[in-house]
């Protein structure tokens, strides 16, 4: 039961940051069609930000499975 929980958490997690990834990257193509080069890169910027926090809980439980193991 455990490990399909670590799967849903996983899934979902890889869902998430493809949401992000897909809507920052569709709305910097829109600032740049618009002309609006500069806040396209904005966007950019705010959509890895936001992965990178996404990722942060991710990274923890990596961090924590590994020195588990040691």
């Amino acid at each position: 039961m455990g490990e399909s929980a670590g799967l849903v958490s996983s899934a979902e997690f890889m869902l998430r940051v493809l949401a992000v990834a897909v809507i920052s990257h569709v709305s910097a193509t829109v600032c740049r069609d618009c002309g609006e080069g500069s806040l396209g890169g904005y966007v950019e910027l705010a959509g890895k930000i936001e992965i990178i926090i996404l990722s942060l809980p991710f990274v923890k439980n990596m961090i924590e499975m590994t020195t588990g193991l040691l």
